[in-house]
């Protein structure tokens, strides 16, 4: 099992309070258990607006590669680790 953790949208965006929360219980459902591993997406939801970064909640289009990429990584190492 590979989870993907919400990214950190929520921490900078107000109106989210159980945000941290259910990162932190993603996070370890994905260690407690036999072959499980989590996936950080902090840095794909990354946009400009203007001369502003924010966090926005859905990924760019690169980012949602990257999220691809690392989830079958991920998944990958869990079937080799076996």
């Amino acid at each position: 099992m590979v989870i993907g953790r919400l990214s950190d949208f929520g921490l900078t965006n107000k109106g989210y309070a159980d945000w941290e929360m259910v990162r932190e219980a993603q996070v370890k459902v994905a260690k407690d258990a036999k072959s499980g591993a989590w996936v950080d997406t902090d840095d794909l939801n990354n946009k400009t607006r203007g001369d502003k970064e924010i966090d926005d909640l859905h990924y760019t289009k690169e980012g949602y590669v990257t999220f691809g990429k690392r989830l079958a990584d991920a998944a990958i190492a869990l079937i080799e680790k076996k």
